[in-house]
């Protein structure tokens, strides 16, 4: 059941399932606004955000930026 897997991750790492996921998607998305070209809205959809709006939000929980300042600082 997936509230039993998740309070496994929770005792396990520290942190939800959900935010284990979220934090390896950004991973992901910083490595291809790193090197690539790629636009950020595809980017998002690449690392699986459906909304640019969630993913804008997720990164900015991530890393503390948004996509756009990320790449300029990269």
């Amino acid at each position: 059941h997936e509230t039993y897997i998740s309070r496994l991750f929770k005792t396990e790492y520290g942190e939800n399932l959900s935010g284990i996921i979220e934090k390896l998607r950004v991973e992901k998305a910083c490595e291809l606004i790193k090197n690539t070209d790629i636009k950020i809205g595809d980017i998002a959809e690449k690392v699986g955000y459906t909304s640019d709006l969630s993913f804008r939000r997720a990164f900015k929980k991530v890393t503390g930026m948004n996509p756009g300042e990320y790449r300029e600082n990269s």
